[in-house]
């Protein structure tokens, strides 16, 4: 697999690394709307730049555990069919990822909404399944023993 470059970003207590071709921004929301009856992962409404952007909890997402609340460390904006942005705990800058020494998922890892896990413990995000409302399976399940040494 080439050298990707990335956006890191800390949800749950783990490290992740998000494509920045799917990155169209990074924002800090002040006013947020609930959507009743939305599911659990999806903190709410927001309007940045004038569009009305739902915000998903990249944590509660993925079944860790939960954010300290809304956009605490920033909502990654994703390029999708729908404006949608992820709230992650933390936002530590762009950088280059190289899967040749980690594992890459495959079809397995998209069902968990991953792309591959870095030797260095970051794990690749695919935000396809993250954004268009899948069940996801347990990162946890599919990382199996991987899992032990991510942090």
């Amino acid at each position: 697999m080439s050298v990707l470059r990335v956006l890191d970003v800390v949800a749950g207590g783990q490290r992740f690394a998000i494509d920045i071709g799917v990155v169209q921004g990074i924002e800090r929301p002040r006013r947020w709307a609930r959507l009743p009856f939305a599911p659990p992962y999806v903190l709410g409404i927001c309007e940045i730049a004038g569009t009305v952007v739902a915000v998903v909890d990249l944590a509660i997402r993925l079944r860790l555990p939960a954010s300290q609340g809304p956009s605490a460390g920033g909502v990654v904006l994703l390029d999708s069919a729908e404006p949608i942005g992820l709230a992650v705990e933390e936002i530590r800058g762009v950088g280059e990822l190289d899967l040749s020494a980690g594992i890459d998922l495959g079809p397995t890892g998209q069902a968990a909404g991953a792309r591959g896990l870095a030797a260095d413990g970051r794990i690749l995000l695919e935000s396809e399944p993250l954004v268009d409302g899948r069940p996801l399976t347990s990162l946890r399940e599919v990382l199996g023993d991987a899992w032990k040494g991510a942090k």
